[in-house]
Protein backbone atom coordinates (compact mmCIF):
# COMPACT_ATOMS: atom_id res chain seq x y z
CA UNK A 1 0.00 0.00 0.00
CA UNK A 2 2.86 2.32 0.56
CA UNK A 3 4.08 1.73 -3.12
CA UNK A 4 1.11 2.50 -4.09
CA UNK A 5 0.68 6.05 -2.38
CA UNK A 6 4.52 6.41 -3.39
CA UNK A 7 4.75 5.32 -7.04
CA UNK A 8 0.74 5.69 -8.60
CA UNK A 9 2.07 6.24 -12.03
CA UNK A 10 4.37 3.21 -12.14
CA UNK A 11 2.23 1.07 -10.67
CA UNK A 12 -0.47 1.93 -12.92
CA UNK A 13 2.29 1.47 -16.05
CA UNK A 14 3.54 -1.91 -14.88
CA UNK A 15 -0.45 -3.18 -14.39
CA UNK A 16 -0.92 -1.50 -18.57
CA UNK A 17 2.51 -3.27 -19.38
CA UNK A 18 1.19 -6.56 -17.87
CA UNK A 19 -2.05 -6.45 -18.82
CA UNK A 20 -1.02 -5.47 -22.62
CA UNK A 21 1.43 -8.86 -22.55
CA UNK A 22 -1.40 -11.20 -21.70
CA UNK A 23 -3.54 -9.70 -24.57
CA UNK A 24 -0.42 -10.43 -27.19
CA UNK A 25 0.58 -13.28 -25.67
CA UNK A 26 -2.84 -15.12 -24.88
CA UNK A 27 -1.28 -18.05 -22.60
CA UNK A 28 -4.76 -19.41 -22.49
CA UNK A 29 -4.15 -20.56 -25.78
CA UNK A 30 -0.36 -22.24 -24.76
CA UNK A 31 -2.55 -24.59 -22.60
CA UNK A 32 -3.87 -27.32 -24.38
CA UNK A 33 -7.21 -29.25 -24.50
CA UNK A 34 -5.54 -32.70 -23.38
CA UNK A 35 -2.91 -30.64 -20.58
CA UNK A 36 -6.54 -29.20 -19.10
CA UNK A 37 -7.45 -33.22 -18.62
CA UNK A 38 -4.74 -34.67 -17.26
CA UNK A 39 -5.15 -31.88 -14.36
CA UNK A 40 -8.40 -32.17 -13.97
CA UNK A 41 -7.80 -36.07 -13.59
CA UNK A 42 -4.39 -35.35 -11.34
CA UNK A 43 -6.89 -33.72 -8.79
CA UNK A 44 -7.71 -35.64 -5.75
CA UNK A 45 -11.44 -35.56 -5.86
CA UNK A 46 -11.80 -36.73 -9.88
CA UNK A 47 -8.86 -39.51 -9.39
CA UNK A 48 -10.75 -41.05 -6.31
CA UNK A 49 -13.83 -40.90 -8.19
CA UNK A 50 -12.43 -42.51 -11.44
CA UNK A 51 -10.34 -44.88 -9.25
CA UNK A 52 -13.90 -46.30 -7.61
CA UNK A 53 -15.62 -46.24 -10.80
CA UNK A 54 -13.32 -48.16 -12.23
CA UNK A 55 -12.67 -50.75 -8.99
CA UNK A 56 -16.38 -51.08 -9.37
CA UNK A 57 -16.84 -51.82 -13.13
CA UNK A 58 -14.16 -54.54 -12.64
CA UNK A 59 -15.81 -56.17 -10.01
CA UNK A 60 -19.01 -55.96 -12.01
CA UNK A 61 -16.81 -57.51 -14.50
CA UNK A 62 -15.37 -60.24 -12.64
CA UNK A 63 -18.72 -61.57 -11.43
CA UNK A 64 -20.40 -61.78 -15.29
CA UNK A 65 -17.49 -63.56 -16.33
CA UNK A 66 -18.06 -66.31 -13.44
CA UNK A 67 -21.08 -67.45 -14.70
Amino acid sequence: MDYARANPFKLVGVSAVAGAAVVVLRPWRMVSVSALLVTAVKSSGLSNTLITMLSSFTRHADIHSRR
